[in-house]
Formats: C-alpha cells, sequence, structure tokens
C-alpha cells in the first residue's frame, strides 16, 4: 500500500493563473479596446462584467485565423474560467463543460507548436472526468454468466475478505502478502493450509519491496530461486490462487520505465506459467496514477494477465486547504469515493476485457469514524454495483506504518451490515450470487424478492440520493446503495409504473427514468417507458405456485389465481392436493364424491382415499376456466366455497379459494413479511390475515 506521489512545485505552478489577458505581437487589428476592457474587469472584481467583457473578446478574436498569439489569449481566458469555478458554483454544468474542452483544445494546440501544456492537459482532462456526472439504476440479476476469461471468477456475484488475518479470514478470498527480495510463499504455509481447502481463493501479493531497482534486476534471474520456491508451492494448493506481481508500479518511489516493469513482470509471469498452472495472475496498478504517468504504458503481455487488480485507498485530506485541481486529481476531499477512485483502473480492464479484483483497499480511520464508515460500507455495498467486472473484493483492515484502516467499532459495524443488504457478495463455501445489471436490461424468472439499486455522482457531491415511485407508492433513500426491495409475493401479476430521480442534494437533478416493471407467470421484466397494463383477459386463472410455510416447514404448492380488475391476485387450490399435505395434521379432511351428492368433505378425516393425481397437473401456464356451480357439502351440509374448474382433455379440475377452505375446516392462512405465505393447521383462521 502506498500513496501517491506527486510534485509540490508543480501543483503550485497549476494552481497559479493569470489575472489578466497580455497582448502578443502578432493579435488582429482592433483588439486593444476590447483586451483593455477585459482587463480592467479582471481588476474590478466584478465577476458578471469579467464574464461579458471576456465573451465579447472571444467572439472578436474567433473572427481570426488563430496563431500562437491568438491562441494564448484564448487559454488565460478560458483559465480564468477554470480558476474562478465561474460555471461551477452556478451548476451549469454545459458551460463548465463546454470551457474546460475550450482550454484542453487551445491547450493541445500549443503543446503542438512546442509550448509546455502538458500538465494543463492532464489538469482538463482530469476536471472534465469529475464534471460529467456518472449515475446509473440497476437490478439484481440471478441468471448473468460472464467470468471474463477467468477460471476462477464466479460466473455471477464477487468474491470478498481481508488479510488471511483480518476480520473476514473465512471469507470467500483471503490475502498473504510476500515481498520477493527475501520471502516465499512456503514460509506463510502456517497461515496458507487451514484457508487452502478449496473454500476460498488465496490471494498471494507478491510485492517488490526494492521497487524499480528490484523490477530491474528480475529478468537476469536474480530472483528466480524464490520464484521457484513460491511457485512450487502455490501448484500444491487445492484452493484456485491469484498472484499480483509488483504492486502499485505506477506510484513508486524507485521509479521504474514502462519497459523495465513490463520486462519484470513478464519473467515472473512466465515462471508461474510453468510452475503454478493452476494460479491466475494479476497485473495490479494502484487507483490512479503519480502525475505525468499513464498506467497503461505499463501493460505487460496480454497472454500473461488474467486478472486486472488495484489498490483503491480513498481519504479526505485537509480539504480546505488543498485547491479543487489538487482533490480531483487525488481523488481526495469531496472527491474521495470508492467509485470515483475506480474508473480509471476499471476503464482499463473494460478495454482488455479482463476480471477486475480489489487488490486491497481501505479507508483511513484518522478522517473521522463517520467518514470511514461511510466509505467503507460503500466499497462493499455499490462498487459491484457500479462495476460488474469487479469480481474480487479484499479490504486492507490492517494498521500499517501509522495508518490505520482496520475494520472495528462502527466501522465494522457498517461494512457488516452492507454486506449483508449485497446480493452480489459470495459468502464463503459459496460459488455464486447476484450480479447487478443495468436495470433496463433484466428479463428473468424470480420468486421472493427483487432488489434495485442506484448509485451515481457529480461534482458537488460523490453521492446521490434516489426517490422511487412504483405505482404511486414513494420511497426515499438517502445515498448508495439506494436499494429498493420489492416483494413479489404482494407485487401483483401485471404491469407496474417505476419511476426513479436521483440527486446529489447540491442542485442537480437527474430528470425522473420511467420503467415498466411487468411481472407476470413468475417472470420480471423491466423496460424504459410505462406501458399500462392490459385490461385482464376474461376467464383466465393465472399459473401461481406458491412457496408456502406449513407448520414452519417449507413446502411448495400448486396454485391458480384470479385476478380482480386492480391486477391483485386470489389464490385457488385443489381440495385433494390440500388433503394430502394437511393429512396427520389437527386440520385433516377427507374428500369423497359420488354422483348423487357432488364432492363432500369430512373434517377432522384421515384422508383415506387418495387416486394419484394429488400435487400433479396435467397441464400448466395460465388456462381458462368455468365458475364451479355445483354442490360442496362439508359435513353433509352446503358450503358455498367459491370455486372454479379448469377443463383439460375432458377431465375437470376444481380449484378452491384456499382462504375459504381455512375458514370452513379451521386451518389457518395468512401473509406476513417476515414469512410470506404460511398456513397453521393447529390455528383457527382469522380475518385479520
Amino acid at each position: 500500500m502506498k500513496h501517491r506521489i506527486f510534485s509540490l512545485i508543480l501543483a503550485l505552478s497549476l494552481s497559479l493563473s493569470l489575472l489578466c489577458v497580455n497582448a502578443f505581437a502578432e493579435l488582429p487589428k482592433g483588439y486593444w479596446p476590447l483586451l483593455s476592457a477585459y482587463n480592467t474587469a479582471i481588476e474590478s472584481g466584478n465577476e458578471a462584467d469579467v464574464m461579458a467583457k471576456g465573451d465579447a473578446y472571444l467572439a472578436f478574436l474567433a473572427k481570426f485565423e488563430r496563431n500562437e498569439d491568438i491562441a494564448h489569449n484564448f487559454y488565460n481566458v478560458y483559465l480564468w474560467r477554470l480558476e474562478h469555478e465561474v460555471y461551477e458554483k452556478n451548476n451549469d454544468w454545459d458551460g463548465a463543460i463546454k470551457n474546460t474542452k475550450a482550454l484542453l483544445e487551445v491547450s493541445q494546440y500549443l503543446q503542438s507548436l512546442g509550448i509546455d501544456r502538458a500538465d494543463m492537459i492532464t489538469r482538463c482532462q482530469t476536471h472534465l472526468a469529475a464534471l460529467e456526472p456518472f449515475y446509473g439504476i440497476y437490478a439484481a440479476s440471478y441468471t448473468q454468466s460472464n467470468t471474463y476469461g477467468s477460471k476462477i471468477a464466479a460466473p455471477s456475484g464477487t468474491f470478498y475478505g481481508t488479510p488471511i488475518d483480518g476480520s473476514y479470514s473465512n471469507g470467500s478470498i483471503v490475502s498473504v502478502y510476500v515481498e520477493l527480495e527475501s520471502q516465499s510463499a512456503d514460509a506463510f504455509d502456517y497461515l496458507i493450509a487451514p484457508k487452502a481447502d478449496g473454500k476460498r481463493v488465496i490471494l498471494i501479493n507478491l510485492n517488490f519491496k526494492g521497487e524499480g531497482a528490484t523490477a530491474r534486476a528480475i529478468p537476469s534471474g536474480a530472483y528466480d530461486a524464490s520464484l521457484q520456491k513460491t511457485f512450487n508451492y502455490l501448484a500444491k494448493l487445492k484452493s484456485p490462487v491469484l498472484v499480483r506481481i509488483g504492486a502499485e508500479f505506477n506510484v513508486w518511489t524507485s521509479t521504474v520505465t514502462p519497459a523495465d516493469f513490463i520486462a519484470a513482470y513478464n519473467h515472473v509471469a512466465s515462471l508461474a506459467r510453468s510452475l503454478a498452472p493452476n494460479a491466475e495472475l494479476v497485473w495490479s496498478p494502484n487507483y490512479s496514477s503519480s502525475w505525468g504517468v499513464n498506467l497503461a504504458d505499463f501493460y505487460p503481455n496480454n497472454a500473461l494477465v488474467d486478472w486486472i487488480g488495484m489498490s483503491l485507498y480513498y481519504n479526505y485530506t485537509n480539504p480546505g486547504g488543498d485547491s479543487i485541481m489538487w482533490q480531483e486529481f487525488t481523488h481526495s476531499g469531496r472527491f474521495a469515493d470508492p467509485i470515483n477512485s475506480a474508473a480509471e483502473v476499471v476503464a482499463v480492464a473494460r478495454a482488455k476485457g479482463k476480471p477486475v479484483v480489489a487488490t486491497e483497499s481501505g479507508v483511513h480511520r484518522a478522517y473521522g469514524e463517520s467518514f470511514a464508515s461511510v466509505k467503507a460500507a460503500k466499497e462493499f455495498s455499490t462498487v459491484t454495483m457500479a462495476y460488474p467486472e469487479v469480481k474480487a473484493l479484499v479490504y486492507f483492515d490492517k494498521s500499517f506504518n501509522g495508518n490505520d484502516y482496520t475494520l472495528t467499532g462502527a466501522v465494522k459495524t457498517a461494512v457488516g451490515e452492507a454486506i449483508h443488504a449485497n446480493p452480489t457478495l459470495i459468502a464463503s463455501g459459496e460459488k455464486s450470487a447476484a450480479t447487478y445489471i443495468p436495470i433496463q436490461k433484466l428479463n428473468e424468472a424470480m420468486t421472493g424478492t427483487l432488489v434495485l439499486g442506484a448509485t451515481g455522482r457529480t461534482y458537488h457531491s460523490s453521492d446521490m440520493s434516489a426517490t422511487w415511485v412504483l405505482d404511486g407508492k414513494t420511497t426515499a433513500t438517502t445515498g448508495s446503495p439506494n436499494q429498493l426491495r420489492v416483494d413479489l409475493n404482494t407485487l401483483g401479476e401485471g404491469n407496474h409504473k417505476l419511476e426513479v430521480t436521483l440527486s446529489d442534494n447540491a442542485g442537480y437533478t437527474v430528470p425522473a427514468k420511467v420503467y415498466t416493471l411487468s411481472y407476470i407467470g413468475g417472470n420480471v421484466k423491466i423496460t424504459e417507458g410505462y406501458t399500462a397494463a392490459p385490461a385482464p383477459a376474461a376467464n383466465v386463472a393465472y399459473a401461481s405456485t406458491q412457496s408456502v410455510s406449513l407448520d414452519n416447514k417449507p413446502i411448495t404448492l400448486t396454485a391458480y389465481a384470479l385476478k380482480d380488475a386492480a391486477g391483485n391476485q386470489t389464490n385457488y387450490v385443489r381440495l385433494r392436493d390440500i388433503a394430502q399435505l394437511l393429512n396427520g395434521t389437527s386440520a385433516q379432511f377427507n374428500v369423497m364424491w359420488s354422483p348423487e351428492s357432488g364432492i363432500g368433505i369430512a373434517s377432522r378425516s384421515a384422508y383415506a382415499n387418495p387416486n394419484g393425481t394429488e400435487g400433479k397437473l396435467p397441464f400448466s401456464g395460465n388456462q381458462t376456466y368455468q365458475k364451479f356451480t355445483g354442490a360442496t357439502l362439508v359435513d353433509g351440509q352446503a358450503s358455498g366455497l367459491d370455486a372454479f374448474t379448469i377443463t383439460y382433455d375432458g377431465s375437470g379440475h376444481t380449484f378452491y379459494q384456499l382462504r375459504h377452505l381455512g375458514k370452513a375446516l379451521g386451518f389457518n392462512v395468512g401473509w406476513s413479511a417476515e414469512r410470506g405465505m404460511f398456513i397453521e393447521t393447529n390455528m383457527p383462521y382469522t380475518d385479520a390475515n
């Protein structure tokens, strides 16, 4: 773990801007009155006047063919507006983006003339990345299957854990640090062996303590003996293994050229391929580079890279004292956030088609327990939402060189809650979980709970809140992951209108997004825009298999449902199916039939004459029904039970309203958010359910 290295001299030079635009030798005739008026406005400090006079001067210069001197004048006008955040503080994002792009373009022009503007180009690119709002609305899917070419990554879901001696040492991934110059992995067998049981991934952080000096020595074979011991040991492990090679090369104190690092990485990776073919290899920069360093320049032989790794630390260093430019580039102050910090490395992974592992991450507790709790929880709740390529997360959970990243107290509590609520995290011993996908791509069979989420950030805020409106019912969520959990058991079949509005609570609101949430025949589909549900078809019974608790034991109940005009459904079941399920309980009953008296029910009697059709239907899917008008006697008396008949292949199958059966025969039928649908045979029916 290492913080990024920057040049303070460079930072100071970038924070200074000219207060007025200077004249140059090759400016067009007539420039001076406009330039003089602009400089006078700057000296007055009247921002509105500066903008008006600046616009007039820019319009004048735009009439002429560009040269170096005209470009310098454009440059200084745009720079003043950037330095003073003229557009940004007024939430004029189009203006801010237009001005920054103009400054970037003129800087690139001056650079092409041999005038050094490389730092300003970097600054503009960084500022544009901060200006562009980022947001997304997602749904948890259980049908995804993308390992990005890895044999270790789960087809759906994300491994999570800590160092092997950390809080989540029993997580689905654990990490171990090995210093190449003085250690080999076998020295840590006492830690690794108990965890290498095939139930979790082992991440080996093969660090170069000497950084650039070590990298330059590797191709000569200086460390081959140690590497061979490590890879021979790893080849014998039962668990899948990831090997992170020479991490954070883009911020090393002892710097290395891209060519030297690539040679070192390829040398180590080639040995790993030959000696430990079970291991997958991780190319792992820091989340962003030192100034003037492009991490993509360090990318090695693609065939020797299985995963893209990243160190994902974020901090809140002196937000009042650092310039906005500095905070933007270092992802500190109000820009400190795991989603912001991960963007650059994930972009490389997307370009290469590789899965991502956050090899180590954390929030410095020195910046406050509240800040650390929010940001650590956001990593475990939201990184996998914004970036489904992140297939493994490792939180550092250590105090190192006076830097406290431990998971204790309120931070650990917040992280635990985030893990519990995140459907995409894979528990130890499990093989997969959900994957968040863009909400409009969801289309799959689903039962239980539909999980939706949203995240976003703007220039003024690293998070966004959401307002969800489902069928007119509003739910407000106050920050990532902005989860909305929809109980499908109570949703009702048909089309439902879903509206989502995101706001950064600092003046920026994403216009409401409108979707159709369709839940028909157990399938959930979400599409953009709203289409009202068609009127229920006449005499249609809808297939409605239910997961039910029968005296606290889970069962599956074959049912059909009728819908009212609002789409609300009522479940109906066959007598013989229920008679068999309740047989032997205090609510058991027998079923009889005769041509003379029709269907008869004997309450409190054993089900004595099963016919083999119980729990079996010769048809499936929605069916046409007819209202049952025949007699149903309960203990010899007319019952008036509500029922309908589905005729299939010449035979009639009669279904009775489940609640009516409970009321007539003395067992309770109910529903609760915690239990779902339940039947209690030792409890009388109550209308409260």
